[in-house]
């Protein structure tokens, strides 16, 4: 038997827990090898040494501390086995799962109010976007003028009667700010 071998199951040796016939194949090599002798006499005397120290005290609390994070496992275990995953550690991406757990009703109901809502949006968005176009271009064309690049991006609001308003508050800000700096 080579030392390494050995070595690695001298501890067992010690506690008599290995089969007989590894017993005696390791006490065979003991009596020849005098390294390996010599760490079983290492381990032999260590043994009294390990004894004599005392277990160090628990913290108080560790009961409890135990107990409670054994719950968190079994609750993430259950989690895991009701949904199929974990929800409080799965990617973003994994949310899309739900897709392909839903009916198919209900994936319909899910598509149609997504292109309602797209339709909507759509809908909405070019009317109010056309507005001040509509009105910056009209404007031109009755002056005979340059565009009137503030009401052509929508922003000739922030220079009507704006008094007690939101974009008189956000302007007074601003502009006090900018004198500050400046």
């Amino acid at each position: 038997m080579r030392c390494r071998k050995v070595r690695q199951n001298l501890s067992a040796y010690l506690d008599g827990s290995l089969p007989v016939a590894m017993q005696e194949c390791i006490a065979v090599h003991l009596e020849t090898c005098n390294e390996c002798h010599n760490a079983l006499d290492l381990l032999q005397n260590l043994e009294p040494l390990l004894m004599d120290l005392s277990a160090p005290a628990l913290p108080d609390g560790l009961t409890a501390q135990v107990l409670a994070r054994a719950r968190e496992r079994l609750e993430q275990r259950r989690a895991i086995k009701q949904h199929g995953y974990d929800p409080t550690t799965m990617p973003s991406w994994y949310l899309l799962r739900w897709w392909a757990l839903e009916t198919p009703a209900m994936r319909f109901a899910a598509v149609a109010i997504l292109a309602i809502g797209l339709a909507a949006g759509i809908f909405l968005g070019k009317r109010t976007s056309s507005i001040p176009t509509r009105f910056a271009f009209s404007t031109i064309v009755r002056n005979n003028r340059q565009p009137d690049t503030m009401a052509l991006y929508g922003f000739d609001s922030l220079f009507s009667d704006t008094s007690g308003s939101i974009e008189q508050a956000y302007l007074v800000l601003t502009l006090s700010s900018a004198r500050k700096e400046g």
